[in-house]
């Protein structure tokens, strides 16, 4: 089917014309929307992920001997509660499922286990300081 120049000239207007129409239909309706609840869980889950490799992560000393301090546990124990944030404003702009309710339950225990191990920790610092 040969087309005239014409034809085709008169296509290419308004493939143009159709194409910064979806353009400016998709920035609008991106920056309406914002961000998604799916976008904010699947952001909680990655703070959940680099917690668990960053502050999260055991140290160890020259002799091979894992080493634990409450400022370390503090680190670990505000970006879980962050993390937590996350996860709970996902759930409150309507991301919900089992999963959802799984993860949350699963931070509020680590969140308690941290705070139990921090005041343990503390604990045991201050008295290895007293003479």
């Amino acid at each position: 089917m040969a087309k005239t120049a014409r034809q085709r000239e008169r296509l290419g207007r308004w493939r143009t014309r159709l194409g910064r129409a979806a353009l400016a239909l998709a920035a609008s309706s991106a920056a309406a929307c914002g961000e998604s609840s799916f976008d904010i869980y699947m952001r909680g889950l990655a703070e959940i992920e680099a917690a668990d490799r960053g502050p999260c992560q055991m140290e160890v000393d020259a002799g091979g001997a894992m080493v634990i301090s409450s400022a370390k546990i503090i680190e670990c124990l505000e970006a879980n509660q962050a993390a937590l944030r996350t996860i709970e404003d996902a759930k409150a702009r309507g991301f919900e499922g089992k999963d959802v309710e799984r993860v949350i339950a699963q931070l509020n225990e680590k969140i308690e286990k941290l705070e139990s191990r921090r005041s343990v920790v503390g604990y045991m610092e201050r008295e290895s300081e007293l003479p």
